[in-house]
This record gives C-alpha cells, sequence and structure tokens, in this order.
C-alpha cells in the first residue's frame, strides 16, 4: 500500500549555525510510505514573528540541508517533512530554538597603514595584519581610496591572499588628493575599515620644494594683536623648512610659535610689537631644489619720538626758531604733524604752541627775559609719540644787533637809464650775518628814496634802473641783519645819468660876445655834454690862457667855467673853448671886449698957421681907442706965464 513518508527520524540537530546561516541533520523515516524519498523539506519558525515558514529544501534525498536567510540575532526553531510522490509527512520539530549568530566574527582593522613609495600615479601600501581574524582565517583584503573630490569611498584594489599586506594603488590622478584605508576579509566578511593615511597628493616623489604663495598675502595689523601664517609647502621628499626674520631664525618663544608639518608649516605670533615688523622669510629646500617666499608684515604702532637734539636758531626777544629731525621709526604709517608745546620755567605748566607738518617751527610771542623749555610729538593715525624735550631752557633774547653803515657807494658804471655802485661791507654785522642791502637815491633837487635791495653779500654790487635820462644823483646805502636796517653810509659823489661814452658837445650859443668895462668881470660858464668827463683848454687870440691868480678855471661835473674877476684892457680879443675826451673834441668862440680909456693920440702934434688968435693944430689917433670909436678930442691949452692948462675947445676930427 503506497503512503506518504513517516515523519523524519529524530533528534533534527543544527549542524553549524551563522549569523544568517544554519545546517540541519536529521535521519531518514522509519518509513518510506512505499516509495522513494524524493526531498526533504524544512520551515523555519521566527519566534520575533511567531509563524512557520518555509526555509528550503534538501534537493536530494540526503538527509542534510542549508539554511540561508537568518536574521542575525533572532532565535529560531526547525521542522523537517519528508516527501515522496504520495505527498510530505508529517513534521520533525526540534524540541529547542537556536540563535541565529556566527561562530565566529569579522576580522578587526588593520594596522599601521603607510605609504611606502609613490609616483605621480599610484601608491605602494604597507600595513599589518588584524591583531584578531574574528575566528576566522583572513582570505584577502580591500583597499579603498577617498578623492579630495569624492564624497564617498570607492573600492580601489582587492588582495586575494590573506597573507599578503602590500599593495599597489594605481590609476591615480597627478595632482590630486587621497588618503587611502584598508579592510580585512574572512568568512564573516569585510572587517571594519583602517585609520585612513594622511592626505597624499599624488605627485612625482622626486620634485623640488615649492611654496604655496596664495598663503603669503601681506600684513598691516595694530600692535598688540595677532597675526599668522599658514603655508602648504609640496617637494619630494619632504622639504626641510626655515622661518626667519631680518636674517634671523625665528624660534619658539612665549608670543612666537613655529610648526612644521611634512607638507605645511605655520608661523603665529602673538601681542606683536613694532620690533616684529619687516619681511619674514620662508625658506624650503631639498635634494632636487630650492625655495624662498618673501611676505611683509608691517605693524602699527605709535611714532618713535623726533630724533633730537632740538636745535634753535634765530632767538629773538619776541620768539625762536625750533628744529629736529624725523623719528627713527614712524609706526609703521605716515607721520601726520608734530605737535609742539612750551614751558615757562617761572610759570612750569605746559602749554600748545601749534602743529606743523615739517621738522621746523617758530613759536612767537615769548616774553622777553623768560626761560622756556620746548617738547615735540610725534603723531600718526595711531597717535602721539612720547616727546623729545630740550636739553637746555631757551632764554627769550636778541642775541645780536644791527650793523654798521656800509662804506661810501662808488659809481663803476653808468648809462642814461642806469647806475652800477659798488662799496665795502660794514665793520661789523652786528651778530648776525648781512642778509641784504638797501640802496636809496636822491636827484639834485629832491628827496633819499628806495632804489632796491640787494643781496650780492660776498663783494657788495647793485645795479640801479629806471633812472631819468640827465638827471643828476646821489645813492647811499643801508645794510640789513635779523635785528633791522644800519644807518646809511655817506652819499656817493654825484652822478648825471647819461650815456658814458659821449663825444664833446655843448651849445656854441652859451659862448658869447662879451663887452665889460675895465675892471669888470668877465665870466664863462658852459655846461658839456660828454662822457667821460672832459678837459678844457682855454684860448685867447689863439694862445692859451695860462691859468694865474687873476684868472681862475675850472671842470667840474662837465661843467667848464673861465672868470676874470677884475678884467683888464688887454684881455680884449677872440676866446676859444675846446673841450675833449677820450670820445673826441668840440671847440667854439666869442669875442670879449673890455672898454676901457683910449690911449694919447699919436704925435708928433704938429702947429702950423700961428697968427694972433690962432693956429692950426694935426695929430695922429691913438693907437688903442679903448675898444669904443673915438667920438671926440679935448684940446688944452697952457699959458706959460701962468703955468695952468685950460680948456680950449674939442674936435671931432684930428685937425684943429
Amino acid at each position: 500500500v503506497l503512503d506518504v513518508p513517516s515523519p523524519p527520524g529524530g533528534p533534527l540537530k543544527v549542524a553549524e549555525i551563522t549569523a544568517n546561516t544554519a545546517v540541519l541533520e536529521w535521519r531518514p523515516p522509519s518509513d518510506d510510505g512505499g516509495l522513494p524519498i524524493d526531498n526533504y523539506i524544512i520551515e523555519k519558525l521566527d519566534e520575533v514573528k511567531g509563524t512557520w515558514s518555509y526555509a528550503g529544501d534538501s534537493g536530494s534525498p540526503r538527509c542534510r540541508a542549508e539554511i540561508d536567510g537568518l536574521i542575525e540575532g533572532h532565535t529560531y526553531k526547525f521542522r523537517v517533512r519528508a516527501a515522496n510522490k504520495m505527498g510530505k509527512s508529517e513534521p520533525l520539530s526540534m524540541a529547542n530554538s537556536v540563535l541565529a549568530k556566527n561562530p565566529y566574527r569579522a576580522p578587526d582593522r588593520p594596522e599601521q597603514v603607510e605609504i611606502k613609495d609613490y609616483d605621480r600615479d599610484y601608491v605602494e601600501l604597507e600595513w599589518k595584519a588584524p591583531e584578531n581574524d574574528g575566528g576566522s582565517p583572513i582570505t584577502g583584503y580591500v583597499i579603498e581610496k577617498l578623492g579630495k573630490y569624492s564624497s564617498d569611498w570607492e573600492k580601489a584594489v582587492e588582495v586575494p591572499d590573506g597573507g599578503v599586506t602590500t599593495a599597489r594603488v594605481p590609476d591615480l590622478i597627478e595632482g590630486t588628493a587621497y588618503q587611502f584605508r584598508v579592510r580585512a576579509i574572512n568568512r564573516a566578511g569585510e572587517g571594519d575599515a583602517s585609520r585612513p593615511t594622511e592626505s597624499h597628493i599624488a605627485r612625482s616623489k622626486n620634485q623640488p620644494p615649492k611654496i604655496d604663495r596664495n598663503y603669503l598675502s601681506n600684513v598691516k595689523i595694530r600692535a598688540g594683536l595677532t597675526f599668522e601664517f599658514d603655508v602648504p609647502v609640496s617637494g619630494e621628499p619632504v622639504p626641510a623648512k626655515e622661518w626667519s626674520h631680518k636674517d634671523n631664525m625665528i624660534i619658539n618663544t612665549d608670543r612666537i610659535k613655529v610648526v612644521y608639518e611634512n607638507y605645511r608649516t605655520k608661523l603665529r605670533v602673538i601681542d606683536v610689537k613694532r620690533a616684529d615688523s619687516g619681511v619674514y622669510t620662508l625658506t624650503a629646500k631639498n635634494k632636487n631644489g630650492i625655495d624662498i617666499a618673501n611676505v611683509n608684515v608691517t605693524i602699527l604702532d605709535v611714532p618713535a619720538p623726533p630724533e633730537g637734539p632740538i636745535r634753535h636758531e634765530n632767538l629773538s626777544k619776541t620768539g625762536v626758531t625750533l628744529m629736529w629731525r624725523p623719528p627713527k621709526d614712524d609706526g609703521g604709517s605716515e607721520i601726520l604733524h608734530y605737535v609742539v608745546e612750551k614751558l615757562d620755567t617761572d610759570q612750569l605748566r605746559w602749554v600748545p604752541v601749534g602743529e606743523t607738518i615739517s621738522t621746523k617751527i617758530r613759536p612767537d610771542n615769548l616774553i622777553e627775559g623768560h626761560s622756556y623749555q620746548f617738547r615735540v610729538r610725534a603723531v600718526n593715525k595711531q597717535g602721539e609719540s612720547t616727546p623729545l624735550v630740550t636739553s637746555q631752557p631757551i632764554t627769550a633774547k636778541d642775541p645780536y644787533n644791527k650793523p654798521d653803515k656800509p662804506g661810501k657807494p662808488v659809481v663803476v658804471d653808468w648809462s642814461d637809464e642806469h647806475v652800477d655802485l659798488e662799496w665795502s661791507i660794514p665793520k661789523k654785522d652786528g651778530g648776525a650775518p648781512i642778509t641784504s642791502y638797501i640802496v636809496e637815491k636822491r636827484p639834485r633837487y629832491g628827496d633819499w628814496k628806495f632804489a632796491g635791495e640787494f643781496t650780492e653779500l660776498y663783494k657788495p654790487s647793485a645795479k640801479i634802473r629806471e633812472l631819468t635820462k640827465d638827471e643828476e644823483y646821489e645813492f647811499r646805502v643801508c645794510a640789513v641783519n635779523k635785528a633791522g636796517v644800519s644807518d646809511p653810509s655817506e652819499p656817493s659823489d654825484p652822478v648825471v645819468c647819461r650815456s658814458r661814452f659821449v663825444p664833446p658837445h655843448f651849445n656854441k650859443n652859451a659862448l658869447k660876445d662879451l663887452i665889460v668895462p675895465v675892471g669888470k668881470k668877465i665870466a664863462y660858464n658852459i655846461s658839456v655834454e660828454a662822457s667821460p668827463q672832459v678837459t678844457a683848454i682855454w684860448k685867447r687870440n689863439g694862445a692859451v690862457i695860462p691859468e694865474s691868480q687873476r684868472v681862475i678855471r675850472e671842470v667840474y661835473n662837465n661843467e667848464v667855467s673861465l672868470e676874470i674877476p677884475f678884467s683888464v684892457r688887454d684881455d680884449t680879443g677872440l676866446y676859444t673853448l675846446i673841450v675833449k675826451n677820450e670820445c673826441g673834441e668840440f671847440s667854439a668862440s666869442a669875442n670879449v671886449t673890455v672898454l676901457d680909456k683910449p690911449s694919447p693920440p699919436e704925435g708928433p702934434l704938429r702947429i702950423t698957421n700961428i697968427t694972433t688968435e690962432g693956429c692950426r693944430l694935426e695929430w695922429k689917433l691913438p693907437k688903442d681907442d679903448g675898444g669904443s670909436p673915438i667920438t671926440h678930442y679935448v684940446i688944452e691949452k697952457m699959458d706959460m706965464s701962468r703955468g695952468t692948462w685950460t680948456n680950449a675947445g674939442m674936435s671931432t676930427s684930428l685937425v684943429n
């Protein structure tokens, strides 16, 4: 009789259990129902769910089956049914439930993953096998990589041999930063990933150093703050790096921190001071080369004090000029101005003098005889420096007097519109240098007026212009120093403003004919136009008139004169004036007649036609008519008996 089989023979045993699988074993049924057993059907009960479900079959009459699909940590019961062509038997069930768990676990993470070699497109990794293989031998490793621009780790290489702890990771992109990690594999699967390597940039292993200058920007900050540089440095082998400041290597101090990493270096300076300003140099070198980069750091602070000493000049009773030098250190920004203060030692209180953008100032309104201290501060955008103070008090007083008067000016050249003057310097300058000379002019019939101020000091001279032609001038000079203007010099000799080289010429009408009574003055005064001054020759009837006590001749400033105070009859004649200079000569003549009594008539006196009543007289003309025609003759007679002359008449002719 054919029937379904009897239940499989027990006990139903779990030969192996893992987190997801189980291997079940049992015995055949005691009755196969008259037909061969074709298969065994396995069901499972997940105690979490509480229902039986199909788990699998043996696929053959073999009394063993591997079940998968279990959930780790869940407890299960299993049952088995035998099946022939007539159907399924009743189940053989397990007495106790089993826990789905591995009898082993995934291996621990590998340790000490290091890059042992590299080039532009690969790395050679080496690691240490996990200390614990999880109870199952290591069968291989998986190497993962994380690129700089990737969001997730990706599998890079599989190592199929658990005994190998090195691997090459190929196909890297040059210039890209990567990290790498390793997982071990056993029957339980992949273990945890190792710690990732340091970031590695795919690059050639022989590369000269290169400092990333994008991280070196010039810095300008106020004193007391902090600056920091964090600079990537590439190169293979790893470059040696050094920071320096003003040619001195930088070392760690309480304010300065220097960090050197393989491909990066950091410099941090806190509580910065003005002395931290300057050029900072980063040097990187390896066997393939050297790279040097500079960065400028400016620490802004108040300036240093102005450089002393404070010097003074132009001291007077009311003011003084102060001078100093700029600070050695401007604090990193431009000096805007200087603040100056004064302290009257009688009052002991500092008061402002003023501000100046230069290194010079003149405080006025000082009190004569008072002593003063002065101090100066430099100012920039950060504030005021400490002051520079005068080393000794300065007493307000005049240290000099007016100069002596200069020497008498001398005319050295002239024309019809200018005069050139020279003079000697004053004997004393009054204690202060002569700064200029003031020249004054005076026309012949005028007052002294300003003619100009001149600064030729070594050999004092002046050219006075805009003078009036043919005008006579005098000039005088005053010296000037800081105390004022000296007394004027003695006036120069008069000079007529006319051309210097002029042939002589005068108005001939000025030399006119003269008729004077005897004993009266003969005088000529002729103005001559000439330069240089003329010499004069006076002639009478062609003969030079010598100078004597009776004849006065003069030439002064081209004024030629002749004077005979008491004329005599012999002074009558043709007078000629000849004037000469190096440019030529000029002459003119005039008649001078000295009137006097005529000389006696010329004899002999002939007497003819004598009668008792009269006689005829004849005589000759006088040799000298006295300068005017004979008007008549006076005839006298003498009675011999009486012995006296009496008038006998007059005659207009030579006969009577």
